[in-house]
């Protein structure tokens, strides 16, 4: 097929499609099918090393030749998980409302700063966008020297930033050691009435009266009489001693509880709109 056809067939053969330089296929990613092939080449070369001799030049050469090109089709795996056509669809459409975009600029001119964003936002582990550490990656890639950081960061950023990141809060716990209050020991003193038996003895006058044993004439004249017979008791005497009825410890513990704590988290989730006949993949549900 010549070249004519080719881009009648596509209008973005040869210019934006990525062709593989392998296979020719659109969809390969220059950035990763270069490095790829670069650092398997490398390690081809380092296997051609092992033969002495002119063995080490001729095993260089050969294995930096087959290391590149399976280095070429594992850049093109990582290419294809960066998605250069898609970022390439997708800004050749609406470059032109940004901002950035001065005049009737051709959308080339930025391409470069888009795919540098989509190869950013795959392989950051962080949703902000670094500035400082951009604007370092990209003024020490010398095939960047075309479009300077100060134009390019705009697309860069754009293109990073395109996806949606979901966010939720959740909640952190943790524990801080406070004053519960204190427990404060003292004695008092309360009064009480306590009541004893105590058995006592005690004497008694016992008085019996009997009859004569027999009368006589010369019982004498009548007149007062009178006998005292002492008696005596016992008394009781109380008095009060101090005892010690026992002793208290006083000691701590630590003692393990479960508390509930709750409180109102936010969550973002996506929600498709769809006009016409559109048709939606969601992926995006039970995730």
């Amino acid at each position: 097929m010549d070249k004519d056809n080719t881009s009648k067939t596509n209008p973005n053969a040869g210019r934006d499609s990525n062709p593989d330089p392998i296979t020719g296929a659109p969809g390969s990613h220059p950035v990763a099918t270069g490095v790829g092939a670069a650092a398997a080449g490398a390690a081809g070369a380092a296997i051609g090393s092992i033969v002495p001799g002119i063995g080490t030049a001729i095993g260089g050469a050969v294995g930096a030749v087959v290391g590149a090109v399976g280095g070429g089709y594992a850049g093109k795996a990582v290419g294809e998980a960066i998605d250069p056509t898609g970022t390439d669809d997708y800004w050749r459409e609406n470059y032109k409302s940004r901002d950035y975009v001065k005049g009737d600029v051709d959308y080339d001119r930025y391409r470069p700063a888009y795919q540098y964003g989509a190869s950013l936002a795959d392989r950051s582990n962080t949703p902000d966008f670094d500035e400082k550490a951009v604007r370092s990656e990209w003024e020490s890639n010398a095939a960047n020297k075309g479009l300077d950081f100060e134009t390019a960061k705009g697309a860069i950023r754009d293109e990073f930033n395109r996806r949606i990141q979901l966010r939720e809060e959740q909640l952190r716990v943790s524990k801080d050691r406070v004053s519960a209050g204190e427990v404060g020991l003292h004695k008092e003193v309360t009064t009480e009435r306590k009541t004893i038996e105590v058995p006592v003895e005690r004497e008694e006058v016992v008085i019996t009266h009997r009859a004569a044993a027999g009368a006589t004439n010369s019982a004498g004249p009548i007149r007062d009489e009178q006998i005292r017979i002492p008696v005596s008791e016992e008394r009781v005497n109380v008095s009060k001693e101090t005892v010690v009825t026992g002793e208290v410890d006083v000691a701590k513990r630590k003692v393990t509880e479960t508390r509930s704590v709750s409180d109102d988290v936010r969550k973002e989730n996506v929600r498709v709109d769809k006009t016409g006949n559109a048709r939606v993949d969601d992926r995006t549900k039970g995730v």
